[in-house]
Order: structure tokens, then sequence, then C-alpha cells
């Protein structure tokens, strides 16, 4: 039997084409990880239970099929917004737990109050607050000594021994913060206080570095050296020069004229009879 050629080319060709266009279909969505009731779903709902995975809609249903990701989730609440506010670790500005900070000044800078692994609070420094600069504890004059204070007589004044910096003057000892300094006899240095020094007892200077009676001694030199004692003389009543202990001297050793024989004045020589006349001295 003859059949037309026509109704034995193309009725089978119809089928064929819906077959091979379902399959490319199938197979695409397939590849994108669509399934049956998930597309335009959440990816927590699907039933594979693929968390995270991207979502896929299909754009045009044609001979070519395109797909595209699903827009973007809302942001997370939790999400920092600046990265910078979110830093773990020494100088966040926070004391984080379980790190063993101590403080956090918001650096990683030592010899501020805060080491630079905010796990200690410097020595004389307060860090009250995190994030904000520590608190320097030591105050000149208060009479505690502190940093670097090398004294504190409680009081900002110079040349008392402490100067007004809390550092030591040279020639002075502080031995007690709140009290007054004291000379260092010995160290060929004159401060307040102290008539000549090095000591030269009996020779002139004094244990307490005080010009014996009868004597007077020269200035320590520029170049102190406390090995080389005070240089110091007996004075002469008569030479014409006011020196030491004396409270005169006119030139002579004759009493009556205002200094007397022994250089002591008109004045004093009347205050009693504890001074002998030069005929007995």
């Amino acid at each position: 039997m003859d059949f037309p050629t026509a109704s034995l080319g193309m009725a089978p060709r119809r089928p064929v084409r819906f077959v091979v266009v379902f399959i490319a279909l199938a197979f695409a969505a397939g590849c994108a990880g669509v399934h049956p009731g998930e597309v335009g779903e959440e990816d927590a709902g699907s039933p594979t239970g693929d968390v995270g995975a991207p979502e896929v809609l299909i754009q045009e249903v044609g001979p070519h099929p395109t797909f595209e990701a699903a827009p973007d989730r809302p942001p997370d609440p939790d999400a920092c917004a600046d990265p910078a506010t979110c830093m773990v670790g020494c100088g966040n500005g926070k004391l984080d737990p379980g790190l063993d900070e101590a403080c956090d000044d918001g650096n990683s800078v030592s010899m501020d109050g805060c080491s630079a692994d905010c796990r200690t609070v410097e020595k004389d420094w307060a860090c009250p607050m995190p994030g904000e600069a520590c608190v320097y504890l030591v105050s000149c004059g208060d009479g505690r000594l502190g940093g670097k204070e090398t004294c504190d007589d409680a009081n900002k004044l110079a040349n008392d021994g402490c100067s007004a910096t809390c550092q030591l003057e040279a020639g002075w000892t502080c031995p007690q913060p709140g009290r007054p300094c004291q000379p260092r006899c010995g160290d060929a240095i004159l401060t307040a206080g102290e008539q000549c020094d090095p000591p030269n007892a009996g020779k002139g200077c004094s244990a307490g570095c005080k010009v014996e009676p009868g004597y007077v001694c020269d200035p320590p030199p520029a170049s102190p050296n406390a090995s080389q004692p005070a240089t110091c003389k007996k004075t002469v009543c008569g030479d014409g020069k006011k020196e030491g202990s004396e409270a005169c001297d006119d030139g002579n050793i004759v009493d009556g004229d205002g200094c007397s024989a022994r250089a002591r004045s008109s004045r004093t020589a009347r205050m009693g009879s504890a001074f002998p006349s030069a005929a007995t001295a």
C-alpha cells in the first residue's frame, strides 16, 4: 500500500520536537538547582535543605531559556555597618571578654597608661573608661614620689632642693617626700644654709659646713671637688678687712673708737663683760 509522502514525513516530527524541547528545559533546570515546587521559594524552605544555595528564576520559556539569581536577601541586622567597629582585640576601645584585657584606650601604644597589648595598666596611671585616654596620677607638689619625679617636697618652688618640676637640685638631699630638702654637706657645692663646703673641722669649716669662729673660708671652686676640703684662714682684727665673724674692722686694735680690739662694735662691747679686753686676750 502506498502512503502519502507528506503524512509519512510530517506526522512523526512534531512529537520528536516537543520531546527534545522538554528534555532541554528539564536538563537546564536540573543543572541550575531548580526542582519542582522550588522556583521562587526561599532556600530555607526548600525540601533539600540546601541552605545558602542561590535562588534561580526562569525568565523566559522558549528554545533557549535564561536563568538569573534571585534578588539579594535583606541585610543581617547583626552585621557590622562599619567593619572598624567590629574589630576584636587590643585597640578597639572595648574590654573584650576572654582576652584578659586590663584596659583598652583605643590604641596599641605603650607609655600612655595602657600597655601595647592592653593587658597591663602602667605604673602611676589609671584607665577608668575603655575607649578613653588613661589618667596620669602623678602630680608634682603633692608630696608623693611617683613617675619620673626624683623628689617632691610638697611645693613647686625652685632653689630649695627640689625643683619646680620635682627634680633633685645639685647640692641637696630630699630623703623624705613631703618634707623640706636638706643641703648635702660635703659635696663641695655651696647651697642655702651652708657657709663652707667641704668640711675642714678645726681649720675653719665645721662638720656641719659652718664657718668656725675666728676663720674665714673661700667659696668652693666652680668645678666641685668633694675630696678637697674648704680653704679657710684665720681672721686678723685690725687689718681693715671685715671677715668671718668680725662685726667690724677699723684697721686698728684700739678700744673706745667704735670697734673694739677684738673687732667687735662698741654696741656689742657694752652688752657685758663676756668679751675680754685686748690686754687680756
